[in-house]
């Protein structure tokens, strides 16, 4: 069976560091170095537009010895680039001139580039010539890592409008909405895990034209995308609800990988319905139908449902009662973008005739070949001579196939 196409991703693109302005950039990188050392003091000197080409100065407190009365203070520089690409002559002259600060004990520096592995060992090379200490190096992908923890998800809605939180917990209320459709779909549909053949009007829930178009559907709206829709409630599965619009007659031969419907009897349409007019006689072929069907293989005598799937994801709300022109469950269902209110179905779901209750499978049509087993006319055996001669069917007459329903 399909699953629901409408899934959820945990997925987030890459963030656009271009879209800050340098100034903003350099006031990111400032907010999360906050965490990054034990900070006497951390200044943004980039915005005084004398940088010394720094862009943050911070003092950390160093450990203290024992014997020292004096705090352990060192000196750290933080430099921001916000380019789209650095290559390793660059990262170069960008390390020489780190290098050259004097009373340095610390160094960071920070790109919003991805940087090669060559330009970063080009740049410890070069820093490991100086008296520098420590040195450290954050690109594009240590920066997102970064604003991707928990701690700092107030700094990634903040610069560029995106909350992990905001979607997890946005995730866990669309989780709790689709159970609490479940369980309403249970309560008034059936219990899971068997199956069901109850009467249900699906219905758009953006259309504003119930019932009229209900009984005169415009020429463009068919299959999933008309606004209403007469079925049957069959079962419940694991992402939504199975509905059969259409009930065949199919014979199966096995042996033969053969299958045949025979699609001019809808045993639905027999269901007296708001909005499929009872009919005032039985056409010829379904008053002969019978007598071929009696003459059939029982191995090969089944019943087909077309089918389709309403995610739980898209039900808005089930009205139990339903209405004076659909007394039945009317399920409202947001349409998809492009109109759909179920999820057809390529395989039909099929039930050995005598074996009904919960012996139903979906069919594998790609495997069998379909051919006429199903003659173009049914025939009435011959009636004997003696038997009252009658030229008209009574409406009201019980029809002995399976399904009718009057």
């Amino acid at each position: 069976m399909a699953e629901p196409s409408n899934k959820t991703t945990s997925t987030l693109n890459p963030l656009h560091f271009e879209d800050l302005e340098p100034k903003r950039f350099e006031d990111l990188i400032r907010q999360l170095a906050y965490d990054y050392r034990d900070w006497h003091d951390l200044e943004a000197t980039g915005r005084s537009g004398n940088d010394g080409n720094f862009d943050a100065r911070g003092v950390e407190r160093g450990p203290v010895a024992e014997d020292e009365d004096q705090p352990n203070l060192r000196n750290w520089q933080i430099q921001c680039k916000r380019e789209a690409k650095i290559g390793p002559a660059k990262a170069l002259k960008y390390a020489q001139e780190i290098a050259a600060t004097p009373n340095l004990y610390g160094a960071l520096f920070v790109t919003s580039a991805e940087l090669s592995r060559n330009a970063r060992d080009v740049m410890r090379e070069e820093i490991a010539k100086s008296n520098i200490q420590e040195f450290h190096i954050w690109s594009r992908s240590e920066i997102e890592d970064q604003l991707f923890q928990p701690k700092n998800d107030h700094l990634l809605f903040a610069y560029f409008g995106k909350s992990l939180t905001k979607q997890q917990r946005g995730r866990a209320m669309t989780i709790k909405s689709q159970l609490a459709t479940k369980r309403s779909a249970i309560k008034i549909l059936g219990v899971i895990n068997e199956n069901h053949h109850k009467e249900i009007l699906l219905r758009s829930s953006t259309s504003d034209n119930y019932p009229d178009h209900a009984f005169r559907p415009p020429k463009a709206a068919v299959g999933p995308n008309r606004e209403f829709i007469d079925c049957f409630f069959i079962q419940h599965f694991y992402g939504g609800i199975v509905v059969a619009f259409k009930q065949l007659y199919m014979i199966i031969d096995n042996e033969k990988k053969l299958y045949d419907l025979e699609e001019r009897i809808n045993m639905l349409d027999m269901y007296d319905s708001e909005f499929t007019p009872r009919r005032q006689s039985i056409p010829t072929i379904q008053q002969n139908f019978p007598y071929f069907w009696g003459d059939v293989d029982e191995s090969k005598r089944f019943i087909a449902y077309e089918i389709g799937v309403v995610p739980y994801h898209s039900i808005a709300a089930i009205d139990e009662s339903g209405d004076e022109y659909a007394a039945k469950p009317h399920v409202y269902v947001q349409p998809s973008a492009t109109g759909e209110i179920y999820v057809p179905q390529k395989r039909l779901m099929i039930y050995r005739v005598g074996g009904y209750s919960n012996n139903q499978y979906l069919f594998a049509n790609e495997e069998y070949k379909r051919s006429a087993l199903f003659p173009k006319r049914y025939r009435r055996p011959p009636v004997p001579k003696d038997a009252p001669q009658r030229n008209y069917v009574d409406p009201d007459e019980e029809v002995s196939f399976p399904g009718a329903k009057r």
